[in-house]
């Protein structure tokens, strides 16, 4: 019987194993761990998580941790660009994302996020972080971390190279039927 009531409980909780984790423990330093892929169910929730940390009305930072992440649709890299957009657009009610960290170790996926800079500038200083170290050692201002990851200022696109712009036509090219 408590083995029924225990899955019958389970059944109103969603069991989406792909929903990235919002640690915000430490706010106003938000983790944001992500699992190995993205579907339409976890970037919903990513969005609606992302929108609840504006509710505390004070600065934060995110640390977007994608080292799991092994594969994403192209296709998100757009509706992230979207979104972002509309945060910028809504800029002066929720100016409070100062920093954003993310921590990219799959190259692929490096790619995939360099391009949405490249589309919609970001709206709080963006860095990009080989691993979590190097993250926390922006967290706490430490020079020499921040000095050895890769930089984009607010409200700057970024520009790819030929050669990044031909990987990402591969990469949309194996995603289209």
């Amino acid at each position: 019987m408590e083995n029924s009531h225990k899955s019958e409980c389970n059944k109103g909780q969603s069991d989406n194993s792909l929903k990235p984790h919002f640690d915000k423990s430490t706010f106003p330093i938000v983790y944001v761990t992500f699992k190995k892929s993205i579907d339409n169910e976890s970037f919903d929730y990513f969005i609606h998580s992302w929108l609840e940390c504006y509710n505390y009305k004070k600065d934060f930072t995110f640390v977007f941790n994608l080292e799991a992440i092994t594969w994403f649709n192209p296709s998100y890299c757009y509706r992230i660009a979207k979104f972002m957009k509309k945060l910028r657009a809504q800029r002066e009610a929720l100016p409070y994302l100062k920093t954003s960290i993310i921590v990219l170790t799959n190259p692929v996926i490096r790619k995939l996020v360099k391009f949405v800079f490249s589309i919609q500038a970001p709206q709080s200083h963006v860095y990009l972080a080989p691993d979590l170290i190097h993250a926390n050692g922006i967290v706490r201002g430490n020079k020499e971390f921040i000095d050895n990851c890769h930089s984009i200022l607010p409200d700057t696109k970024i520009s790819l190279t030929g050669k990044e712009r031909q990987d990402l036509q591969k990469i949309e090219s194996t995603t289209t039927v």
